[in-house]
């Protein structure tokens, strides 16, 4: 995989370099060394940045919105 590989992969998916840092745990400066050739991205990072791209997000938002209306229709 390369940088260009990785950016295409983030921007079929609707991604943004700050989305993937963000999931990772790390800086967007970290991730724009990977997409602009300033770093290797070795298999094993390959692997992980394809994992974490196409992991669906989880966060607060999806988990309460069901609820948040079923409670406004019950008020």
């Amino acid at each position: 995989m390369t940088g260009i590989d990785l950016l295409t992969e983030l921007r079929k998916n609707g991604l943004r370099q700050k989305d993937l840092a963000e999931r990772l745990g790390v800086s967007a400066a970290a991730i724009s060394k990977y997409v602009n050739g300033r770093k290797r991205i070795t298999p094993e990072r390959a692997e992980l940045f394809m994992r974490t791209i196409h992991r669906a997000p989880a966060g607060p938002d999806i988990a309460t919105d069901g609820q948040e209306s079923h409670d406004q229709a019950i008020a």
